[in-house]
């Protein structure tokens, strides 16, 4: 009864605050009340230390008119800090196995010290994955302020964020329905490369903008190793059944969608490129064998985020030139920059995107299949993405789609948006020819199913 009722008083602190944020008439007051949130979910430890309790929810609220962050809560990113790198044997999500876990700060050895380097280079067949842990969410607005709340632990007000939902799962009183949920999800570490049924071996792409007849879509597999430059020059259904073939799926909208969630919680953005660089800056010149660079550079990085500078022509391509040619969020490379990447289980139809309902519905290209529905907004209304390009400067209400083009480099989202009418599948990241048009919320709309390039490649999930 003591914790239930601590817990109502909680709640019934973080309520007053979030109405006098809504009644704020300053920047200044807001950041008062913010900083008075985040003193509230301080607790006593049996020696008496006041300490932040890392259970209750944390996250941000943007004001959509003066384009102003602010934290919420303890600001220590509990769910974001979880995520880690892994070698899996089979599917964790589909009854297969995590073998083990890599060491934070070095991937190329697991975190009892042995070394993981013929594991994570796919010589025993393994895989490296990023582990995501299940996490509750709550978002809405009040006037123009947008409030996103996290937790590890289910809070009033939040349900299971959709990206750990199964088909029939349905809220409980909780916000929960936890025999329709997963505990984690699953996202490939690295960019993928061929495994080539044929030679029993992994090999490097070629750079091909067609590569349909250098594949066998009934034995062939793509596969998130390290050492190899990643497979390119396929359609996004020729990527989806390569990665099935490996007993995987497809890297998804839902996936991609809490992803940005917990970027811009983390730092306070949606513009990625400004607090993080990515190989986009190969301007001019770039080619396939010459620019592009092998997955796994960011295994120095271990679970953390960052960048690596270096020369192409010493990591698998041949030019020469000093710049960023690798990032990694959380443990994930390259989730923008370097190749453009194919998101699936979303099918935009001049503006309109249809999007999968949960993980477990079957991909599909150019329609409208069982278990996809048009998206909507926080408000339950459809949604309409923009029907021109250019930069986005605003998204939808609460959610991850873009609306209005009239933003810049630096200001709102800071990334670029392409559009073209007709049935479309999606590509997000941007790549190393893009510059400033790239980052985690670049959307390119404009590309029929049919596409392939050298520089748009695969990303598995599990």
């Amino acid at each position: 009864m003591a914790n239930e009722t601590v817990a109502t008083v909680k709640q019934a602190l973080l309520d007053k605050q979030k109405e006098l944020i809504a009644s704020a008439t300053s920047l200044k007051e807001v950041a008062y009340i913010t900083k008075a949130i985040a003193d509230s979910q301080k607790i006593l430890t049996d020696t008496g230390l006041s300490v932040i309790d890392t259970n209750t929810p944390y996250g941000v609220m943007y004001d959509r008119v003066s384009q102003t962050y602010f934290e919420l809560g303890h600001g220590i990113p509990v769910v974001q800090q979880r995520m880690k790198r892994v070698v899996c044997t089979g599917n964790p999500r589909y009854g297969g196995t995590v073998y083990k876990y890599l060491d934070p700060q070095d991937s190329t050895k697991y975190t009892d010290g042995t070394s993981a380097v013929n594991d994570i280079n796919g010589s025993t067949g393994k895989q490296v994955f990023v582990e995501v842990q299940k996490h509750y969410k709550k978002v809405y607005m009040i006037g123009s302020q947008e409030f996103k709340l996290i937790s590890l632990l289910p809070f009033d007000g939040a349900t299971t964020d959709v990206l750990f939902r199964k088909a029939g799962w349905t809220a409980g009183a909780d916000g929960t329905d936890i025999l329709n949920e997963v505990p984690f999800d699953y996202v490939t570490a690295f960019a993928l490369s061929l495994y080539d049924a044929s030679v029993a071996l992994i090999i490097n792409g070629t750079g091909d903008s067609d590569t349909t007849s250098l594949i066998d879509t009934a034995t062939d597999k793509l596969m998130s190793v390290v050492g190899f430059r990643p497979w390119t020059g396929i359609t996004r259904a020729e990527s989806r059944t390569l990665v099935a073939n490996g007993l995987g799926k497809q890297f998804n909208i839902l996936q991609l969608n809490t992803l940005k969630d917990l970027f811009e919680i983390e730092f306070l953005t949606k513009n990625s490129q400004s607090v993080l660089a990515g190989y986009t800056e190969k301007l001019t010149g770039a080619t396939y064998l010459g620019s592009v660079v092998r997955a796994g550079l960011t295994v120095t990085l271990g679970n953390s985020t960052g960048t690596i500078t270096g020369k192409p022509s010493d990591n698998g391509g041949t030019d020469t030139g000093t710049l960023v040619i690798a990032n990694s969020y959380r443990g994930i490379e390259n989730l923008f920059g370097h190749l453009w990447q194919f998101v699936d289980g979303i099918n935009i139809n001049n503006g309109i995107p249809y999007i999968i309902s949960n993980t477990g519905v079957t991909f599909v290209d150019d329609s409208i299949a069982t278990g996809y529905a048009q998206a909507t907004d926080l408000n339950g209304n459809l949604i309409l993405l923009a029907t021109t390009s250019g930069y986005i400067s605003e998204l939808h209400l609460g959610v991850n789609y873009p609306k209005v083009l009239n933003g810049n480099t630096v200001n709102n989202v800071g990334d670029y948006y392409w559009y073209s009418a007709g049935w479309k599948v999606l590509l997000s990241g941007a790549a190393l020819i893009n510059g400033s048009p790239a980052g985690l919320s670049a959307w390119d709309g404009d590309v029929a199913s049919a596409t392939s390039s050298w520089i748009i490649c695969g990303r598995e999930v599990i």
